[in-house]
């Protein structure tokens, strides 16, 4: 679930909780800019900024801003002694920003849905958000806006559009940089403006082809680290929602023409373990031709040589077989479906911040 899954929820069921996120990391810290937390009634409900007396220091001032309305800015110093006592030695400084986001006025509400709306879609957005007391209203979150890629604009910095036409021009840049910053607009509002750019990218996709006992072990396992889950098998007593509670989605269709349909863009990752080889070099040709950025199947030494032979004489490269990761996962000793799901996942993060994926040899 995202965080605006859970404040859509804590609106609809009328609790009043705040929201932290981290918009500056100097030196080492326990979160980078982006992560968020929710706050109710004094303690971290959703999410986390990094735990310690940052996390602490964002409670007891969620209790203000709970009762006033009123965003608040928060500064940390993880060299001095309360650090060292609170046993964050990890150094650097933090920011955060502390904005109250339930109960919410509903043009707040409508942003909400369309994020979340966004993280479940495909393509990217970013968010804009005014950090500076200009603009702030009792009762309501900052100013805020969301910008998509075809230029729709859901939200209100209140600056009279003096920005917008600036961060839609550098959308590009922002997005596939992936980072967020804090950005200062004195020039374009006249006035020492600071506004935090975060990206909003959809969620990435695990397809998972086999419904088999790994594979359930595997659902859930993604899905607590936010991978859209989609499973499929061929057989409908192997494809049962029932079966697969974390999944998005569980499809009973043959493996001779599978990916139609599917999500198989840059930011989706597949694994392949069906009942038997024959499916799984199915599976494995149709994945080759899809863009997705991770192509991995559970296997021997034995077999990947067995298929990689198969794959050549079929037409496909030798750079096409670098895209394979099997065996697949983390080496970590695994052997029961839980272990072997926890070393696929583990591989699967390192993918996803941005680390190496390798072609095995064990």
């Amino acid at each position: 679930m995202s965080i605006y899954s859970e404040i859509l929820d804590l609106n609809g069921a009328g609790r009043r909780a705040v929201m932290a996120t981290v918009t500056g990391r100097a030196g080492s810290g326990p979160r980078g800019e982006g992560a968020g937390c929710l706050i109710e009634d004094g303690r971290v409900i959703f999410g986390s900024v990094g735990g310690g007396m940052v996390e602490a220091g964002a409670c007891r001032a969620a209790s203000e801003v709970a009762a006033t309305g009123f965003p608040a800015r928060l500064y940390f110093n993880l060299n001095g002694t309360e650090a060292a006592e609170a046993g964050m030695l990890c150094g650097g400084e933090m920011s955060l920003f502390l904005e109250r986001v339930s109960p919410a006025h509903p043009a707040d509400l409508a942003l909400f849905e369309r994020l979340k709306f966004i993280l479940r879609g495909k393509d990217p957005a970013l968010a804009v958000t005014a950090l500076d007391e200009c603009g702030w209203v009792a009762g309501e979150c900052s100013p805020r806006i969301v910008i998509e890629r075809d230029g729709r604009v859901t939200g209100d910095l209140k600056t009279g559009g003096s920005v917008e036409a600036v961060f839609f021009r550098d959308f590009e840049g922002f997005v596939r940089s992936g980072a967020c910053v804090v950005k200062n607009m004195t020039a374009e509002t006249g006035a020492g403006r600071e506004f935090f750019l975060e990206p909003v990218v959809p969620r990435p996709v695990l397809c998972i082809f086999g419904g088999g006992h790994v594979s359930r072990a595997l659902t859930p396992v993604a899905a607590m680290v936010d991978f859209k889950v989609v499973v499929v098998d061929d057989r409908p007593e192997y494809a049962r929602p029932e079966d697969f509670p974390r999944a998005d989605r569980v499809l009973c269709m043959p493996f001779d023409d599978v990916m139609g349909g599917l999500d198989t863009a840059r930011h989706t990752c597949i694994v392949i373990a069906t009942r038997g080889h024959i499916h799984d070099m199915t599976v494995l040709m149709q994945a080759l031709r899809t863009d997705a950025g991770y192509v991995g199947m559970i296997g021997s030494s034995r077999k990947r040589e067995i298929l990689f032979q198969r794959l050549l004489a079929e037409g496909f490269t030798d750079q096409d077989l670098k895209r394979v990761n099997t065996p697949i996962g983390m080496d970590i000793g695994a052997e029961t479906p839980a272990e072997i799901a926890v070393s696929i996942v583990a591989e699967l993060v390192l993918v996803r911040a941005g680390g190496p994926t390798r072609r095995k040899e064990g």
